[in-house]
């Protein structure tokens, strides 16, 4: 007789995370026993101390929750999550790593969602680098997860197309919209013995790199292609940004120009826009936001800051 409904531990931390939770808890198939995600950790301009979005979350579904900065040394939570002798683990962007001592835990293994048609792209930022890599196509790997970064055998993908406006923010929606039903269904026909899993091509595979807030700096020498990509990768994180009279000012929006008059860096004005030279071609600069500040459009920005055009940035 098959099994009518199947236990789960549910592994996230970001806001990213928070549709996939709550299609398991409403899941009529699934039972959450127990959602692990990582500690409150300060946040904003004063720090205060916030919880992960998937916390919240799950104490709204009122679940267990429990949270560690590490699963590899908490021997303690280990014990707990054997006790609760569940069928299956789920992971969306936990942010740790799961060890093979909590991969044998549950009967089934570990499932995975990871934002990337794999093998290419692993990591932790394989969005931004499908931006940046100026790929038409990305979607969604649902996978066992292994001993290695994002190697483990697929189990189903699903693809999205990038748009030219795209950016992370708006490929994180199109995931949270369709990758909720996709990883409880193949979690499901896994389960079930309706997927096979097939392993990757490591021969294929790209890596992808944690992303630091300096990371987002703009350097005017290269193309203003690739910095038109890379203002797309990093919104919401880490930001493209420049420095000006001492100013942090990240880019929102903007679009590239095949012209370049002047020398990089150059902050000029054309057909009533404002541009700023790069090493092969320009930015026009659309939406931007001031540290500490709110977003606002480039001309609203330069009313406030006469000096602004004509000067050059580093």
């Amino acid at each position: 007789m098959a099994k009518s409904r199947f236990s789960v531990v549910f592994f996230g931390t970001p806001e990213l995370a928070v549709p996939f939770l709550h299609e398991f808890a409403a899941h009529p198939r699934f039972d959450v026993k127990a959602v692990v995600t990582q500690p409150d950790r300060p946040a904003g301009r004063k720090h205060l101390l916030t919880p992960p979005p998937v916390k919240i979350a799950a104490e709204e579904l009122r679940l267990i929750v429990h949270q560690t900065a590490s699963l590899k040394k908490n021997q303690a939570l280990q014990k707990i999550l054997e006790g609760y002798q569940v069928d299956l683990c789920i992971a969306v962007a936990i942010g740790l790593l799961l060890p093979l001592s909590v991969l044998k835990i549950p009967r089934a293994g570990t499932i995975n969602m990871h934002p990337s048609l794999l093998p290419k792209f692993r990591g932790p930022s394989p969005v931004q680098s499908a931006i940046l890599a100026d790929e038409k196509i990305t979607g969604i790997s649902v996978m066992l997860l292994d001993e290695g970064m994002d190697t483990g055998p697929i189990l189903k993908q699903m693809r999205l197309p990038i748009g030219e406006k795209d950016t992370t923010e708006s490929l994180y929606a199109q995931i949270q919209h369709h990758g909720p039903r996709l990883l409880s269904e193949t979690a499901l026909g896994y389960l079930e013995n309706a997927f096979k899993p097939t392993p990757q091509d490591d021969s294929l595979a790209t890596q992808t790199f944690l992303l630091k807030k300096t990371d987002g700096k703009i350097d005017w020498r290269q193309d203003a292609a690739s910095i038109a990509r890379m203002v797309r990768a990093f919104v919401p994180w880490p930001g493209a940004y420049f420095e000006w009279q001492d100013q942090k000012i990240d880019i929102l929006q903007a679009e590239f120009s095949e012209k370049r008059p002047k020398p990089p860096g150059y902050i000029f004005e054309n057909a009533g826009h404002v541009f700023v030279a790069t090493g092969k071609g320009s930015l026009k600069l659309k939406v931007v936001k001031p540290s500490g500040k709110k977003a606002m459009s480039i001309d609203e920005f330069v009313r406030g800051r006469p000096g602004f055009v004509g000067s050059s940035l580093s």
